[in-house]
């Protein structure tokens, strides 16, 4: 019983909040690029990697988010006075190694897309 109210709790609580689930994601199938369960037109997926290949060259953008980083090592380690600090630091850093990453990712995807594109039109 108490796992049917919780199940029903999330349900609403993710109605209310209009929560994400894997199809408001941008994913890579092996195959083709899929967001909010739609395959991405090629247009769709070269602005994509156009947008993210300009992040990855602008200065500003790596410096802010080094600044950020440190920002945030900063609180994590000579700032924080209580748990709560602690928390939201590191979860500031989860944060921004999680946009890196994806990021990467991403253009890593992209090649191996393009391969594939370029294997099957031969």
């Amino acid at each position: 019983m108490r796992n049917i109210k919780h199940k029903i709790l999330n349900l609403a609580i993710k109605h209310l909040f209009k929560g994400f689930n894997e199809d408001d994601i941008i994913r890579f199938d092996k195959q083709d690029f899929i967001y909010k369960g739609n395959k991405m037109s090629k247009g769709e997926v070269d602005n994509m990697i156009k947008t993210l290949q300009l992040l990855d060259n602008n200065d500003g953008y790596n410096y802010l988010l080094n600044e950020m980083e440190y920002k945030a090592q900063e609180a994590l380690f000579y700032k924080s006075t209580n748990e709560e600090d602690l928390i939201f630091s590191r979860a500031s850093l989860y944060l921004i190694a999680s946009l890196r990453k994806r990021k990467n990712q991403l253009l890593e995807d992209y090649k191996t897309w393009i391969q594939q594109k370029n294997i099957k039109s031969n």
